[in-house]
């Protein structure tokens, strides 16, 4: 059950015994064995418990809690998926910072989302978003709602400027080639305030989506070379990025952004991908920006529309 190194090139799925937890340890299975990797499966345990007279846990019961948890989540891979690599680890302290450094060096983390009301996601809906703030791999957001018995045979990936394209696009087609899948790449814009009130006719809105698919386009080159099988094209909107994802989402197997980039520390994650986060309908990856992207000579960036973090 141990064969391999704990969270380094393996993908990692986080439970903590709900049934949507479990959700994505079989949605982890499946990309374990379609990357060829091994599987790690980690459950944190709260380090720190307050003492009073009306907290009363016998003593192991929350070790036999996660004991149970992490049982269940190895039975459950191991039916998905049983030829893949299988281990389990139990971990104590903050939810977040275990599950982000365990997974520092994974190929994946993938995270179970539950169906939240707004006082949760208030109070309690800051783990998932929190974790792929601060993930430094790739992380796949299951939503409560998704059910991967319907392929749809389509990836979207929410393209915003040429800084990070190549990384952002190279992940998309190699995903799309490996499932089989059709490639769309989207691109929302939309001008702030009484500036998007200008654009008088759909025939201006027209003219500027074919003019920023041709600005896409000559970025799928080398990659359609690369990946011959992938039926890849470029969709323009004129929406709110937020809005055009998530209704993207409901015919797609994964919806790929990237993270925006501050700095050595990228905790921050924009309204576009929290958005997609809470209310997508397919699995959402975000993956991290390379450091060395972080600035390129003579690269302007788009900054007139609402677009895609």
């Amino acid at each position: 059950m141990n064969g391999h190194p704990r969270g380094h090139g393996t993908v990692v799925v986080g439970v903590d015994g709900s049934d949507r937890g479990f959700a994505g340890v079989r949605y982890a299975a499946q990309e374990a064995q379609r990357l060829g990797v091994g599987l790690d499966v980690v459950h944190v345990s709260p380090g720190y418990l307050p003492e009073g007279p009306l907290l009363l846990i016998p003593d192991g019961s929350l070790q036999g809690f996660a004991a149970g948890v992490l049982e269940r989540g190895a039975l459950i891979a191991d039916e998905t998926a049983p030829d893949i690599d299988v281990a389990t680890h139990h971990l104590s302290g903050h939810r977040i910072q275990e599950l982000v450094g365990f997974a520092e060096d994974a190929a994946l983390l993938v995270l179970g989302a539950r169906n939240l009301s707004m006082m949760d996601h208030v109070w309690t809906g800051a783990t998932v978003a929190g974790a792929v703030s601060r993930a430094t791999c790739p992380t796949v957001v299951i939503p409560a709602s998704w059910e991967p018995y319907v392929p749809r045979d389509r990836v979207v990936v929410g393209y915003k400027s040429q800084r990070h394209a190549t990384e952002l696009l190279t992940a998309a087609f190699a995903l799309a080639d490996s499932l089989g899948a059709e490639l769309e790449v989207l691109h929302a814009w939309k001008l702030q305030g009484l500036y998007d009130d200008m654009i008088a006719s759909s025939a201006e809105e027209q003219e500027t989506n074919a003019r920023e698919v041709a600005l896409i386009e000559p970025l799928l080159g080398d990659l359609r070379r690369a990946y011959p099988k992938v039926k890849a094209y470029a969709r323009v909107v004129h929406r709110r990025a937020a809005g055009a994802l998530i209704g993207a989402s409901a015919r797609a197997d994964r919806l790929i952004i990237i993270k925006p980039s501050h700095g050595a520390r990228m905790h921050h994650l924009g309204g576009t991908a929290r958005a997609l986060l809470r209310d997508g309908q397919c699995p959402v990856e975000v993956i991290p920006p390379s450091h060395e992207a972080e600035d390129i000579p003579g690269l302007v960036i788009e900054r007139g529309g609402e677009l895609v973090p």
